[in-house]
């Protein structure tokens, strides 16, 4: 029986792949927030935005653009780097 991931994954394969990204950058944030002890206030101030908006992102309801992901990563002192995997999804292939 196929979950509703693989449904969605073969139906909309475009859809599945923004939804599945945009988790992917808001897990690492979260992970983060969580390893620094920093709270989504101290980013929020970071970025000049309101929590509301940093909760809204994490939440998936707003959009943050390259350059506002970019400002974030910087604020863990880390490097935002992008990678590239298969668009098969017929196994987990690395991250290129």
């Amino acid at each position: 029986m196929e979950t509703l991931c693989e449904k969605l994954r073969k139906s909309n394969p475009r859809k599945y792949q923004q939804e599945e990204t945009i988790l992917d950058i808001t897990e690492v944030i979260c992970e983060l927030l969580t390893a620094t002890g920093k709270t989504r206030e101290n980013l929020a101030k970071h970025l000049g935005k309101s929590k509301k908006y940093v909760n809204r992102f994490l939440d998936g309801r707003t959009k943050m653009g390259v350059r506002k992901l970019s400002d974030v990563f910087m604020f863990f002192g880390c490097k935002m780097t992008i990678g590239c995997a298969s668009f098969t999804y017929t196994s987990e292939s690395p991250v290129v």
